[in-house]
């Protein structure tokens, strides 16, 4: 989203990087899964801009029904219920997004397995109010989130629904493994380790921003302990550093 818009409040930056594998150490997913598509303008860039437009209340009004969707046509092919999972993790670029989908399955209902999945659902959005949307990779901080934060045991069901404005869901489902905490890392940690920045700072590094500018651009950005670097843009062409073989 570009400065002083609506949407700015929830912009976050980030990436989720995992292994998938025939031995999972965290999830392994099952077979049935259920995606849905259908042609949406909630939420695009138009050709002439660097930033994006939105629809909000009708892109959340298109996630909550999707997800319903989703969810419906998986209880019809797999025979599970909400009874049968642990926790739900959600596609959050804000975390009441989660929430409202949640809220529109549940309803009135106030049994076990409802304040188990809401109290699940708020583990999930512990580090997504910390970091913002990081658009895909959403999903899987909050299931992070909720590994670290949320009560599951290995051998439980985790549902988690993906989405993507234009506009496409799914919802797939993982079984937690044994151990499954030593596949994470520490999400704590690793957020602990962020660098703070004013507002100031902050709008002027989204000024310096590549987006579709031509123009040569030398960023000035500390690496904040990390080794490779986007150092600018020179002759067209993304410019990389190795901080190492400065050293």
């Amino acid at each position: 989203y570009g400065l002083e818009t609506g949407g700015e409040v929830t912009q976050g930056a980030g990436a989720v990087a995992m292994l998938i594998t025939a031995n999972p150490r965290v999830l392994a997913i099952e077979p049935t899964s259920v995606a849905y598509t259908k042609d949406v303008m909630d939420f695009w860039r138009p050709l002439y801009a660097e930033e994006a437009l939105v629809d909000g209340k009708y892109s959340t009004n298109v996630y909550i029904d999707f997800f319903k969707q989703c969810w419906t046509r998986y209880q019809q092919l797999a025979g599970y219920g909400l009874e049968d999972f642990a926790a739900l993790a959600f596609h959050l670029p804000f975390t009441k997004m989660g929430k409202k989908a949640l809220e529109a399955e549940l309803g009135d209902r106030d049994d076990q397995v409802a304040t188990r999945l809401r109290a699940n659902l708020t583990a999930g959005q512990e580090a997504c109010r910390q970091v913002g949307n990081l658009y895909t990779g959403s999903l899987y901080l909050g299931l992070m989130s909720l590994l670290t934060e949320g009560d599951v045991k290995p051998g439980e069901r985790i549902g988690l629904f993906s989405y993507g404005s234009g506009a496409e869901g799914e919802f797939f489902v993982g079984i937690l493994q044994p151990g499954y905490q030593e596949g994470l890392g520490d999400l704590n940690e690793q957020l602990a380790a962020r660098t703070q920045v004013s507002l100031a700072e902050y709008e002027d590094l989204f000024n310096q921003q590549l987006g579709l500018k031509e123009e040569d651009v030398t960023f000035e950005t500390p690496a904040a302990g990390q080794r490779f670097i986007l150092a600018g843009q020179k002759d067209h062409q993304h410019q990389y550093r190795d901080l190492a073989e400065q050293d």
